[in-house]
């Protein structure tokens, strides 16, 4: 197990390394500069804003910046944010546990919503209930997450006023609020973007699950647990399920890189202070260090995510763990 996951961690580490090489390159060879947001101003002399690319080295060669980056990200150093006056980590680290928040939020329920609807699917695949169940996932995964966010902060929202539609917390009561009310708060803001996030993603497993449990209707060992007269409800969950669950596994690894990306559509709706609108706003103002650091996180996020896959499919099915 711990060969297993060096292996796969060493892995990561390359990807992660080649997408910050490739969103460095890309970035610095897009039009625009960081430096522009600072120097908007006419009165801004042309002398002043040639100090300030020197004093930020971007008169340097190409490679030269990049050399230069490599060996400060080798030690830690994410660089510096021209928009925010800080450092890149500190920029990120204020952002990241919201927008991990947000995306396990939606993953636990786009898991927890489609893995059992997509069973009962396949399980009376043909029935009233398999067509009705079809035609609502096909609905939701068809839906633009940002149209649904929308129409969720309209109906939820503003028009039943059951849930924030904006904001993480409430700015003005939170820190006056006993602890429970403060964790209330939390997720009376969260409520509305996970759901988002997560009816679009149990759409998609569903679908999947229900293809998945199909099969493992046919398999040999479901005519056997019913030939020793076991009831249906203990070889759904006990025998078929358990079978069926590993497919959806692996689309639990792919379905995390979604769900992340949708968070950065989801977080502009809602104005969730996650990474996703520190991503939208960076590459507006061409803040460098902002982008690639941002997606050096998503990167490590998406890998993780299928590194945990890899594992949860490891554990599920001895037939996939290497001989010892």
């Amino acid at each position: 197990m711990a060969r297993f996951v060096a292996i796969r961690l060493a892995q990561a580490i390359a990807i992660v390394f080649l997408v910050a090489s490739l969103t460095f390159i890309l970035i610095h060879i897009a039009p625009g500069d960081p430096t522009r947001s600072l120097t908007e101003a006419p009165s801004v002399p042309p002398d002043v804003r040639a100090q300030l690319r020197t004093n930020f080295g971007l008169d340097r060669p190409l490679l030269e910046q990049y050399a230069r980056y490599i060996g400060n990200l080798a030690t830690g150093d994410l660089g510096y944010s021209f928009a925010e006056h800080r450092g890149v980590g500190a920029a990120i680290l204020e952002r990241v546990p919201n927008t991990l928040l947000l995306t396990v939020a939606g993953v636990l329920i786009a898991f927890g919503l489609g893995v059992p609807i997509g069973a009962l699917q396949g399980w009376r695949a043909g029935s009233k209930t398999d067509h009705t169940l079809t035609v609502t996932s096909l609905f939701f995964y068809s839906l633009p997450v940002f149209w649904l966010g929308i129409m969720l902060q309209l109906g939820l929202g503003l028009g039943i006023g059951i849930l924030p539609v904006s904001g993480a917390i409430d700015p003005v009561t939170h820190d006056s609020l006993p602890w429970i009310g403060r964790v209330w708060d939390r997720l009376a803001h969260l409520l509305l973007p996970a759901i988002t996030l997560g009816l679009v993603g149990a759409a998609a497993f569903a679908r999947f699950q229900r293809s998945a449990t199909l099969d493992a209707v046919l398999q040999d060992f479901v005519r056997t647990a019913r030939g020793k007269g076991l009831a249906e409800r203990v070889i759904l969950f006990r025998h078929t399920l358990r079978a069926a669950l590993l497919p959806t596994i692996t689309l639990f690894g792919l379905t995390f890189p979604i769900l992340l990306s949708g968070a950065v559509l989801v977080e502009t709706v809602f104005s969730w202070p996650g990474m996703g609108r520190l991503i939208v706003d960076s590459i507006a103002s061409r803040d460098y260090y902002v982008v690639i650091g941002t997606a050096i996180v998503s990167a490590s996020m998406v890998v993780l995510g299928n590194l945990l896959a890899d594992v949860l499919y490891w554990v599920a099915d001895p037939r996939t763990r290497p001989s010892a």
